[in-house]
């Protein structure tokens, strides 16, 4: 089996090395601490949008479409009218001022306007390397994970079931990151994993079973249908993926006591789930092994080459998304 822990001591030496160790640590000393906690990532597809409403659309400059776009099929954020993007840059904004820490900065096109931004509206809140969030790169003692053992977690997902079925027996978790130096701080076996199940805007489904349920609208319908569930399962700490909603839930979630980390796309990395964009990374393709699976056919949407090109499922465009991560 493969082993990363030599690539990663090099990494560790590196310019970028310790701020991931320092976030890392961060991160990890407010999930065993605080509580409620509320750690967060913004996508670039979200940061633009929000970027963009706060300097220009609430002084009348009109969505551009590309950016309307965007939001909807590639961040789940429909309908794509002025009043219901106005509504989610507004309430964005707001969710930022409830963040303990964000990974920031990932993406360099958006870096300057997004630290202004934090400035702004989260001028407390502490900021990390993107990779200070996804406990697989960093060393045991640091991995926000390992602090997990034990409790209810909630995983906010549109793929549910494949992450139910990697957490079915733990042989199978511990078998996802054996290649890992103590591999049950990645991915604890004492904790009750919850996978909560998301869903697509129509033009994405496209008519097929990964479209949002018929009762539920818009955006704003499905947080609150994702909050109610969080709710209901008992869960003390959720970790989200769901796109341009998962800060929102987040925001939602925090504010009634449960403690929240917004991991995005990486969600499915951390349950042995394979993606396209990650078929020739340099760290994790290396990880995929025996016990790495595909997400089921049931969770593409017709519609997923939309989306990055398919970049999180095996089905889809012609070409995994080039966004770094």
């Amino acid at each position: 089996m493969y082993s990363t822990e030599g690539d990663l001591r090099l990494q560790y030496g590196g310019p970028d090395s310790t701020d991931i160790a320092v976030g890392a640590d961060r991160i990890s000393t407010t999930v065993r601490g605080i509580s409620p906690f509320f750690i967060g990532r913004n996508g670039s597809t979200e940061q633009e949008a929000v970027s963009f409403w706060f300097t220009r659309r609430r002084i009348g400059t009109p969505w551009p479409q590309r950016i309307r776009t965007n939001l909807h099929i590639g961040a789940g954020v429909w309908p794509a009218t002025d009043e219901s993007l106005d509504k989610w840059a507004e309430e964005y904004m707001k969710v930022l001022g409830l963040i303990d820490g964000l990974a920031a900065g990932w993406y360099r096109p958006f870096a300057d306007s997004e630290s202004a931004l934090l400035d702004y509206a989260a001028p407390t809140a502490f900021r990390t390397p993107l990779r200070s969030l996804e406990p697989y790169y960093c060393i045991p003692n640091h991995r926000w994970t390992r602090h997990l053992s034990g409790k209810r977690v909630a995983v906010v997902s549109s793929f549910a079931d494949t992450i139910q079925s990697q957490v079915e027996s733990a042989e199978r978790i511990h078998a996802i990151w054996n290649s890992l130096r103590e591999p049950n701080t990645v991915l604890s076996l004492t904790a009750t994993w919850i996978p909560i199940r998301t869903y697509f805007p129509p033009e994405v489904a496209l008519g097929d079973s990964t479209q949002w349920p018929d009762e539920i609208r818009n955006w704003d319908e499905a947080a609150t249908y994702i909050v109610e569930a969080v709710k209901a399962s008992g869960a003390s700490i959720a970790i989200i993926g769901c796109g341009g909603l998962g800060m929102i839930i987040g925001g939602r979630l925090k504010a009634l006591g449960i403690s929240v980390v917004v991991m995005g796309g990486a969600i499915q990395v951390l349950f042995g789930i394979k993606g396209r964009r990650w078929e020739k990374h340099e760290v994790i393709s290396k990880f995929w092994g025996p016990s790495w699976v595909w997400p089921k056919e049931s969770e593409t949407p017709r519609g997923s080459f939309q989306i990055e090109g398919g970049c999180y499922w095996k089905l889809g465009g012609s070409a995994p998304s080039t966004t770094p991560r």
